[in-house]
């Protein structure tokens, strides 16, 4: 081992501050010694002639007069040494992590401050595009009408109902009906953009349609289904049914030919939805649901040679349920 002395090890010798306590000790300890000395030498002294007595008496008085107001400084000083090692300098101690502490904490919320400045700039940000781009869209939509180019005019309503659901300043809590109306509009929108190369299949109980679900959870799927699985031909499937006493679930299912494990990987990692669509995928719907049901939701993937399916499990809420 090297000669250096390890953290651990006691060390060879008291602090400076502790040998100064101890030195003054052993000095006033002496001192004492040799006062009492000198008092009982006095005293005998005194008793072997009695002329003596008042003498050594009146001296004694002297001596112990001038003297006691220097033993009483010292022991004095000495107490209030001892007392601020034991009690006030650990108590300043402390104080000064605290104060430490405070610094630290004061800090971070500066910083939290600085980023909440930060996310309320960009949620302004969002919200002046769209209004921007609805308005631009809306020409659009009229100079279409009025020169009789009537796709014009289906896709551009189309894309403004779309952007109106996706980016308006809505509740975030929806109906299921609600939710499934804008995934027609997207889907048809998809559909004329691709020239009808798939199509679109809604089967939803009724009685499930009023019940509340986080909005735009199905139209990312439905996007993942059209880029992975629904090509020429292709078609995709959304299924919304009760299942038991308490529970929906959604399904979203494509024909194509499967995903495999790279794919679903990527799927997960939101890195699909990428300059894709409106590039919001599987990574939005799992946070979203998480935050509205925690552990009582459940999302699954199932794919193979017939396709992919993507399986949504929630409880039966209504919109009374959320505070939005």
């Amino acid at each position: 081992m090297s000669g250096k002395k390890q953290a651990d090890d006691p060390p060879s010798s008291p602090p400076p501050k502790v040998k100064a306590v101890r030195t003054a000790l052993v000095i006033y300890l002496w001192i004492g010694t040799i006062l009492l000395l000198l008092i009982a030498g006095c005293a005998s002294y005194a008793s072997s002639d009695p002329n003596r007595s008042g003498r050594i008496s009146t001296g004694m008085t002297i001596l112990l007069a001038l003297l006691a107001p220097l033993l009483a400084l010292g022991f004095a000083a000495l107490l209030a040494r001892l007392l601020w090692r034991r009690l006030y300098a650990p108590l300043l101690i402390q104080i000064q992590r605290l104060k430490e502490q405070v610094s630290g904490l004061m800090e971070t919320a500066a910083a939290s401050e600085k980023q909440i400045s930060r996310l309320e700039a960009e949620k302004l940000r969002s919200q002046i595009n769209p209004h921007f781009l609805h308005n631009t869209l809306n020409t659009v939509q009229w100079l279409a009408r009025l020169n009789g180019q009537q796709e014009i005019d289906r896709l551009v309503t189309l894309l403004v109902k779309v952007l109106h659901y996706n980016l308006g300043k809505q509740s975030m809590i929806v109906t299921i009906g609600e939710e499934i109306e804008s995934v027609r509009n997207y889907m048809e929108l998809q559909r004329i953009r691709y020239d009808y190369e798939f199509e679109l299949n809604v089967e939803a109980e009724a009685e499930v349609l009023s019940a509340a679900v986080p909005r735009f959870v199905l139209q990312p799927l439905v996007e993942n289904s059209i880029y992975h699985g629904a090509g020429g031909g292709g078609k995709v499937d959304v299924i919304v049914a009760r299942q038991g006493a308490d529970e929906i679930r959604l399904m979203v299912k494509d024909n194509g030919t499967g995903m495999d494990q790279a794919q679903m990987d990527e799927l997960l990692a939101g890195e699909a939805a990428r300059g894709r669509g409106l590039g919001i995928g599987l990574t939005y719907v799992l946070r979203v649901l998480r935050m509205c049901y925690g552990e009582r939701m459940s999302l699954e993937i199932h794919t193979g040679e017939s396709g992919t399916t993507v399986s949504i499990l929630i409880p039966i809420t209504s919109r009374g349920d959320y505070d939005d």
